[in-house]
């Protein structure tokens, strides 16, 4: 006990003893300042800057955008703005996956419509680029006239089911864009993605849905082409076509007068109808929804 007891008091001695510090000039000796200090004042001034050090820290990382660039101290704000941003990001990412699909289905109508494995049938119009840009004549200009107002008719989607060769599809009405003679079927392993119709000369193709034009055009192949997206996810190609009437934007009602059945392009051997039936980018047999 008595050990113990010297011991705190040499402890406490120490720790009060005073000690002074000297600053004197290297040279002269002169005498430049002087501190006297004792070891508690030294701890106690070192553990004020310890605390001082520990507060102004947290005061930092706390109150400034210091906080931000710490893993695990991101502000509740700045975590809902990303989060909100994410979810952006996704949605439109989705919305050009959808738009993509789109495109690919439409791209496929014009890509796999054509067999190049398989060369050309015999051809009897071969006509070019320039016969395209051939301005209407008179007589041509009084047809269409003609068509699509004295010889126009109107079905909507819903219309009553009782006119021969129409058939419903969940809920569509389908209406087959000419009468005629089927001369080829359709045939998927050969490439066929269409049945061709021959035709009285000048028929009118009409639209099989209510829909809008999303191609119109002429090319070295298939002659002048319509094509018309509808409501329920269908695409409906028709080529070969003397005249078109409507334009890439147009609204058209099913029974509108939309092209002339012709001999455009040099995959033709005479005049007729390509007629190709597209749902959800795949191919399908038009002569399963409508009777010709």
């Amino acid at each position: 006990m008595e050990i113990k007891r010297s011991f705190w008091k040499r402890l406490f001695r120490d720790v009060r003893s005073r000690y002074r510090i000297v600053i004197m000039n290297d040279t002269t000796f002169e005498e430049k300042a002087s501190f006297s200090l004792t070891r508690l004042n030294v701890f106690i001034a070192l553990s004020s800057l310890t605390v001082f050090l520990i507060f102004s820290g947290v005061a930092l990382i706390a109150f400034t955008p210091v906080k931000e660039y710490l893993n695990g101290c991101n502000d509740v704000t700045v975590k809902n703005k990303l989060q909100s941003q994410m979810l952006r990001i996704d949605s439109m990412e989705n919305e050009i996956r959808m738009r993509d699909d789109l495109l690919n289905s439409i791209r496929r109508v014009f890509k796999d419509s054509i067999d190049e494995s398989k060369p050309p049938q015999p051809q009897q119009t071969k006509p070019t680029g320039d016969n395209h840009s051939i301005p209407a004549s008179n007589n041509e200009l009084a047809m269409r006239d003609l068509v699509e107002k004295g010889d126009k008719y109107t079905l909507s989607e819903n219309a009553a089911p009782n006119i021969p060769g129409q058939r419903y599809s969940a809920g569509y009405l389908y209406l087959p864009p000419v009468k005629g003679t089927i001369t080829q079927k359709f045939n998927a392993q050969d490439a066929h993605y269409a049945i061709d119709i021959v035709t009285k000369p000048n028929e009118t193709v009409r639209a099989t849905l209510d829909g809008t034009v999303i191609f119109e055009s002429w090319n070295p192949e298939t002659g002048n082409v319509i094509v018309l997206q509808h409501n329920n996810n269908t695409v409906s190609v028709y080529k070969h076509n003397a005249v078109i009437f409507k334009k890439e934007g147009e609204f058209v009602k099913a029974g509108d007068a939309i092209a002339i059945v012709g001999n455009s392009g040099e995959l033709t051997t005479g005049a007729h109808l390509h007629f190709e039936l597209w749902e959800d980018g795949l191919a399908v047999n038009p002569e399963h929804f409508m009777v010709f």
